[in-house]
């Protein structure tokens, strides 16, 4: 049941079916529609690459060793390249969409066995309905989420093993899932399983079980996976730059790598960034207005250890200014069990904030019923012929759910929920096709198309600079089962190339003339 409303059990677990199965349908719906944009092209061709090397240790990127993320990521990715499809859109971020199931399915497991089974709903439907993920991160073949899910792992390992007193199981998971977040991120990890570790044992007065042989055993299961792997990249490739490189990524975003105004500025604004994405469930907060608010907090175990694990793994990342919200999505499942547990105190509070809870939801709902009604008005493309008739059914269904929410405070939280859920819905049905129809990232696989079609299956460079569209790239790294690679000279046997037109001072054919980031490219032969 996702809220204490009367009525029978059955009833109960038919709403929280529904719920989940909404969520399924709002997440998967034209999930592969868009073209690939932003990083999701660079994780897909180191992948290709890695496939076509035959060599899954080292990572390359147009042929040129990639040193600024490990390979387990794109070890995923090369793994759901294997469903029917390849490295089609839908299989590359299907990863990132049963991580954040992954993570929901873990908070529910958590809060049922420690709290209850409401608490488990509530928590895994908030972490589902967080606007930042929902509505953007979940769409991307992106590497944040799914090592959320293994950050979030250890977190939930640490908590349950300590409190099954099971120390060996404890420390062989959160160092073995820390070992893979290295893998998949770098050095970060390092930062989330010490740190967590380290607060959680002085806060339980249990330091000495740093000592003990269980922890040396999760630190030597740590030290030989990432130490047997950079073993064998060290076989094959040059280790010291490796290093060097996830080093500098890390001591970028600290306050010497940004100055000091950058880091006022990021100090004001990160918390209410984090607000903001945490949305619509951060509204939950009023019901953490109350005066015993610390009794309430400490009087539940699993509530201490989710405030302070979050709040203690935000701080680095709410000092450093480079640092960006994406980078502790692992930390809202957490935030999201504290504010649950506030939520299922209301009946002890005095009634105003259940009063403004219900109140504001169901303003917010009959307010986007009412814009819905407006959609149909707007000028939109001619393959939205549903929207004369689809825009009123979905404002009837806010309306409902506003009206719902006006009359029963209890149901309110299942309202917001389950609106949010059809406002995803909404995001694939209008959002993700304008993007496939109309957007920089379609036109550059259209360009791609276009030099598949004058170079075929002929040899092909980019030559001197990368500075190039890895969105082209990556799609004519798929149509032609052969990855594009950087070259710094010519080759002696024909071949195709791109090159920069400002660096081209040498006599050339040119084939095809485009623009990407203000520069004039040139497909062109020697």
């Amino acid at each position: 049941m996702l809220s204490p409303t009367p009525g029978s059990p059955r009833g109960k677990n038919l709403t929280a079916y529904f719920i989940f199965l909404l969520f399924v349908l709002a997440y998967l719906l034209n999930l592969g529609l868009q073209p690939l944009f932003l990083e999701e092209p660079r994780r897909t061709l180191i992948a290709i690459e890695m496939l076509h090397n035959k060599n899954l240790w080292i990572p390359t990127e147009l042929g040129v060793y990639y040193f600024k993320k490990p390979p387990f990521f794109n070890w995923v990715l090369v793994l759901f390249a294997q469903l029917p499809g390849g490295f089609s859109e839908f299989n590359l971020r299907l990863p990132t969409v049963l991580s954040t199931f992954g993570i929901a399915g873990i908070l529910y497991a958590l809060g049922r066995k420690y709290i209850s089974t409401p608490f488990a709903q509530v928590s895994a439907w908030l972490f589902l309905s967080c606007g930042a993920i929902l509505f953007y991160f979940s769409t991307l073949a992106e590497i944040d989420l799914f090592y959320s899910l293994i950050t979030f792992a250890a977190f939930a390992s640490l908590f349950h093993f300590y409190q099954q007193r099971q120390f060996f199981l404890l420390f062989t998971a959160v160092y073995l899932l820390g070992a893979i977040g290295t893998l998949t991120k770098g050095l970060p990890s390092v930062v989330f399983t010490g740190w967590s570790v380290l607060v959680y044992l002085v806060v339980q007065k249990d330091w000495r079980r740093l000592f003990s042989p269980a922890h040396f055993t999760g630190i030597g299961v740590y030290v030989i996976v990432v130490g047997g792997y950079l073993w064998l990249y060290a076989s094959q490739a040059p280790i010291g730059y490796l290093l060097e490189t996830i080093w500098g990524e890390n001591s970028d975003r600290t306050v010497a790598g940004n100055g000091f105004l950058k880091t006022i500025g990021h100090l004001l604004t990160f918390p209410l960034d984090l607000l903001k994405d945490l949305a619509p469930g951060a509204l939950l907060l009023v019901f953490a207005l109350r005066k015993d608010v610390l009794s309430q907090i400490k009087q539940q175990p699993l509530i201490h250890f989710a405030l302070l694990i979050g709040l203690a793994n935000l701080l680095p990342y709410w000092l450093s200014p480079g640092a960006k919200l994406r980078y502790v999505y692992m930390l809202y499942p957490l935030f999201f069990m504290v504010l649950t547990w506030f939520w299922l105190q209301r009946d002890t509070l005095p009634g105003w904030q259940d009063q403004f809870f219900r109140k504001l939801v169901s303003g917010l709902l009959a307010l986007l019923s009412l814009a819905l009604l407006l959609l149909p008005f707007l000028p939109l493309p001619l393959h939205f012929a549903w929207i004369p008739w689809g825009a009123p059914l979905f404002a009837m269904a806010f309306a409902a759910l506003s009206r719902q929410a006006w009359t029963r405070p209890a149901f309110a939280l299942s309202a917001l929920i389950i609106g949010t859920a059809i406002g995803r819905l909404l995001f694939d049905l209008i959002v993700l096709p304008l993007r496939a129809t109309d957007s920089a990232a379609l036109e550059e696989k259209q360009l791609a198309a276009q030099i598949h079609e004058i170079v075929g299956p002929e040899p092909l460079y980019v030559w001197q600079s990368e500075r190039i569209s890895f969105t082209t790239i990556v799609y004519l790294d798929k149509w032609r089962e052969q990855p594009v690679h950087l070259t710094p000279d010519f080759k002696e046997f024909p071949a195709y190339y791109f090159g920069c037109l400002e660096d081209m001072d040498f006599p050339y054919r040119e084939l095809l003339r485009f623009e990407y980031n203000d520069d004039t490219f040139l497909l062109f032969q020697r």
